[in-house]
């Protein structure tokens, strides 16, 4: 995959994740396996916050391509975001 920002979302033609991405199916991660993801997107998905947060779930959701995965960056540059 070319380089991304660490939580970017895009749509893929695989029916796999591939390395360093997951797909966005609502699953749980482990706050402390994935610090950094969890920096840019807290629990806003899910979770509690403190040991597990989640990822989106836009798997067959009316805004995601038929045929097309739904996949985030795992790791990849820090975004800047706004304050």
């Amino acid at each position: 995959m070319p380089d991304s920002f660490l939580g970017q979302v895009i749509y893929v033609p695989y029916r796999r994740a591939p390395d360093a991405w997951a797909i966005c199916d609502g699953a749980l991660l482990s706050v402390a396996a994935y610090a950094p993801l969890f920096s840019v997107i807290g629990n806003s998905f899910g979770g509690d916050g403190r040991s597990n947060f989640a990822l989106p779930n836009l798997v067959n959701a009316p805004s995601t391509p038929k045929g097309l995965l739904p996949i985030i960056s795992l790791q990849g540059e820090y975004p800047n975001l706004p304050r």
